[in-house]
């Protein structure tokens, strides 16, 4: 009989397939991904149906069922679950995910394992029911399941024509392989196998206990391993491993779900419940909305349940591996979507969402409570109904004993006012002490990423470049005749926002010319300034200063430039006169060159007086023009100001305006942003405006004057 149901599934699917292939072979691979993807959901909804029913091969302890006779077949059938969860995992996530590995690794082994599902159709029936019966619901919904996972397979291999290619470089195959392999076997393993094989163990888990600290620990290693491992791999490949996690998190919490006996006291309602739906729901189609709930009110719960954990069956039953799985991903599975850039970081906006949110689910599941309490006493949604929070936190104790109880018809509710009053304030405060830790990973993070992107380079890509050059770095790369900067497809994006912030920046600068910059704030000039002085790393294009690449000749390019950053950061502590020795000492200046170019620009700036004094007494212009001076020590061809005339007094500002026309009358040239449009009008040869990243122009002020345009109208016409 198991015989026929067999030859029928292998009939149908080459049926289903053949039908599918010659409808869309001729089509565009759009067309084809789109059939795949439907596959992929018809087969989930079948998958459902399996997960939500509960299997007698699953109940087994320590090999204790001796209907499945020997210890050898209760492992191999642990083992043949296993390949189930294996190919379920791929199946449900392949339509999903632009992953080539994921696709390698489902027509290398997850179609091996579906036909060897279909040999062993019999054993796993009697896995599922507990006989051998054939008319059963349970036997048609795994023929289903069966079909549909085989012709997503031929399809992919014969219609959309997935190949495999390890002949072009098997190395990297066989690499990729083994690397993303045992990560998704250890995401498909049946939780309940532990239980079969090693028992549950009396050890139990509770607040404070060794095996609780043991459990943060492993939660706080698999964290930062991840983050880590997957921090500098491409962007695919980092979507590809927490869409695996979160599905598979998805299939391991509802696997111990019945519909058959499920009632109102068991409903997914926890808030770490409802994780396990909506996060992998939240990556998948990207919203933001949804995900800042589980950012913020999933992981806040998750984290309530692993410090404070409920659980007396035993470290390894299978309710308590559910249950710290469940909570080490509803935790971990949201800061690492953001740590590893697959959703921007929440704004306020986003966290008065959760809050909203989490008011309307606190008000919902106190209804769920004090109503379903009538038809099943277990109801304790929040943990509202029970003294579970009370009994941690004891002065509540009390608190909980004012009580409200009326009756509604034959229904009794009994309401606890004060206590869930202080459960909400102190979970809201418990969000917005999370909003605050994570505004300050942020910034720890970006440093960072800033210090990494700045160490991290290509060895060969730079050893490439130095031959290139004849093994001479003191060799400008690119120099072309009259120009001092060049900025060639110039990109910069920060870690974590949603948008770049500058795009596709491409500008030449002239010798001897004072070029101004323009833009409002927030329009990327500082960024663009600070990338071209060498203080941010960059991911896209090319900046060239006197024909040195900023990023493979950095000294090369900074001996040629002064920086006068818009915040003048000195050394306090010392002495104008040791500041500027400093700096000196930097650049290789001798002491005679220095001494001569000092005096100049101490008299110039008059500064002369105070140059022996600690920079700490010195005003706010006083400190912008030691640092003025200091980038001036070295006599630099390329003279970069970031808003320089900023905090000075109009005459500073006017010593500055002049020593800049001077610095370029020499031959020198004169990149500097400003907010002050009159003053780059006056001053200026050239002018670039940037709006939110982009280029929008660079303009001659004589031929604008000789126009009769005003730079302030064509300033407010580009960035309005």
């Amino acid at each position: 009989m198991f015989i026929l149901f067999q030859l029928a599934i292998v009939l149908l699917t080459v049926g289903l397939f053949l039908i599918l292939h010659f409808t869309t072979k001729d089509k565009s691979e759009k067309v084809k991904t789109r059939v795949f993807k439907i596959l992929g959901l018809v087969f989930f909804v079948a998958f459902l149906c399996r997960i939500f029913s509960s299997d007698v091969f699953g109940q087994i302890v320590d090999f204790n069922m001796p209907q499945y006779g020997s210890k050898v077949q209760v492992v191999f059938m642990g083992l043949l679950s296993w390949t189930c969860g294996f190919y379920s995992l791929l199946l449900i996530c392949a339509p999903l995910i632009k992953s080539k590995n994921i696709l390698n690794i489902l027509v290398v082994l997850g179609f091996p394992f579906l036909i060897l599902n279909l040999i062993f159709f019999k054993t796993n029936i009697n896995m599922f029911i507990g006989d051998e019966s054939i008319l059963n619901w349970r036997t048609f919904q795994f023929a289903i399941e069966l079909i549909i996972g085989l012709t997503m397979c031929l399809y992919l291999i014969f219609t959309m024509k997935h190949k495999l290619d390890f002949k072009a470089n098997k190395k990297l195959f066989f690499k990729n392989i083994f690397i993303v392999l045992p990560f998704i076997l250890l995401m498909s393993m049946p939780l309940n196998l532990l239980q079969q094989w090693f028992g549950t163990t009396n050890v139990e888990m509770d607040y404070m206990s060794v095996e609780q600290h043991i459990w943060v620990l492993i939660v706080l290693v698999i964290g930062l391993g991840l983050h880590f491992a997957l921090r500098d791999k491409p962007e695919e490949v980092r979507n590809s491993a927490l869409v695996l996690l979160s599905v598979s998190m998805f299939i391991n919490y509802f696997s111990k779900f019945d519909i058959a006996t499920m009632g109102v006291g068991n409903l997914p309602l926890h808030i770490c419940n409802l994780a396990t739906a909506l996060i992998p729901l939240a990556l998948i189609t990207r919203n933001l909305f949804l995900f800042s709930f589980t950012y913020f009110i999933n992981v806040a719960g998750a984290l309530i349940a692993i410090l404070l954990p409920e659980q007396n069956n035993g470290v390894l039953s299978y309710s308590s591996l559910v249950y710290m799985y469940e909570h080490t991903f509803a935790f971990l599975l949201p800061i690492l979507i953001v740590s590893l850039g697959l959703m921007p970081r929440t704004k306020k906006s986003n966290f008065k969402f959760a809050v909203a949110s989490f008011s309307a689910y606190f008000v919902l599941v106190l209804i769920c409570n004090v109503w379903f309490v009538n038809y099943d006493s277990s109801v304790d949604y929040f943990y509202l109904n029970s003294n579970f929070i009370a009994n941690k936190l004891h002065f509540l104790l009390a608190i909980r004993e004012i009580t409200v109880v009326f009756n509604i018809g034959s229904l009794t509710i009994t309401l606890y006012p004060i206590y869930w009053l202080l459960i909400y304030i102190g979970f809201v405060l418990l969000l917005v002490v999370t909003f605050f830790i994570y505004r300050e990973l942020y910034r720890v993070a970006d440093i960072n990423f800033e210090v990494r992107k700045e160490r991290m380079f290509d060895k060969n890509e730079y050893l490439s470049f130095i031959k290139k050059l004849d093994g001479d770095i003191e060799k400008p790369a690119n120099k072309k005749k009259g120009i001092m900067i060049k900025f060639t497809n110039f990109s910069k994006k920060y870690a974590g926002a949603e948008r770049k912030s500058v795009n596709n920046f491409n500008l030449e600068v002239k010798d001897g010319e004072v070029f101004g910059f323009l833009g409002s704030n927030g329009a990327g000039k500082s960024t663009t300034i600070k990338s071209l002085v060498g203080i941010l790393p960059f991911e896209e294009g090319t900046i060239e200063i006197d024909g040195y690449d900023i990023s493979k000749q950095p000294l090369q390019a900074k001996r040629v430039l002064g920086y006068v950053p818009d915040n003048h950061a000195v050394y306090e502590r010392l002495t104008g006169r040791q500041y500027i020795n400093y700096v000196a000492d930097l650049y290789g200046v001798s002491q005679e060159d220095r001494e001569r170019i000092a005096k100049d620009l101490l008299e110039k700036f008059n500064l002369s007086g105070a140059v022996d004094n600690p920079i700490k007494s010195y005003s706010h212009g006083m400190k912008q023009k030691i640092t003025i001076i200091a980038s001036l020590i070295h006599s630099p061809k390329l003279w970069v100001l970031d808003e320089p005339l900023t905090g000075l007094d109009p005459q500073s500002s006017q010593e500055v305006k002049e020593y800049m026309r001077e610095h370029a009358k020499n031959g020198n040239t004169v990149f500097f942003s400003s907010h002050v449009i009159e003053v780059v009008e006056k001053i200026c040869d050239r002018v670039a405006i940037i709006k939110k990243g982009e280029l929008q122009g660079v303009y001659d002020l004589k031929k604008l004057k000789k126009e009769g345009k005003s730079l302030v109208d064509l300033f407010m016409e580009k960035v309005q």
